[in-house]
């Protein structure tokens, strides 16, 4: 997470939430014994995001509709960031 370009981008409470280890959009504590696999960890890591939201958010099949390492290549990572 870029603190500073978020801060910028006006995501001031957001940054604060996961800093106070809240999800920046469901505002409940993290816990890191719910993540699902090592992915879900590295997206936490990246965006602050409960496995709840990560569900939510990605749903089935990922973002897309394309599975997170799918064998076409495709890495989420390779996501602009909005």
């Amino acid at each position: 997470m870029n603190k500073r370009i978020l801060e910028a981008l006006g995501f001031e409470e957001e940054v604060q939430n996961v800093e106070l280890g809240l999800c920046p959009f469901c505002n409940q504590p993290i816990r890191v014994d719910e993540f699902k696999d090592e992915l879900s960890i590295k997206e936490y890591k990246i965006s602050g995001l409960c496995q709840r939201c990560q569900d939510g958010f990605f749903g089935e099949g990922g973002i897309l509709g394309i599975p997170p390492e799918s064998s076409t290549g495709f890495h989420y990572h390779h996501l602009p960031v909005p």
